[in-house]
């Protein structure tokens, strides 16, 4: 069984966001997050080797089937702010592909 999608209530998935940039000393790493619905919310990141931050996600992370997009937020020096936006989608228990 291959595992190349994500479902509602799935965790334990690992999110990596490139930051294109040595971020070694960056602080208040986070994941702003837009759900489905537009709500908004943020979870607490880790830097990973030079340039990524890593999420796991977590039970109630993805509670909507739709589009996820995601942010890197962070300080780093005088620097406050966001990275690129990252589009991922969460599908509906028992979805078919292209679904």
């Amino acid at each position: 069984m291959a595992i190349n999608k994500s479902f509602v209530g799935d965790v334990g998935l690992i999110i990596y966001l490139d930051c294109g940039q040595v971020i070694s000393g960056a602080t208040g790493i986070v994941i702003k997050v837009r759900k489905p619905d537009e709500t908004t919310t943020e979870w607490a990141a880790t830097i990973s080797g030079t340039n990524y931050i890593k999420y796991t996600v977590q039970s109630g992370d993805f509670n909507q089937a739709g589009e996820y997009r995601f942010q890197a937020y962070m300080t780093l020096g005088a620097w406050v702010g966001r990275g690129d936006t990252v589009d991922y989608m969460v599908y509906a228990v028992f979805a078919k592909y292209g679904s």
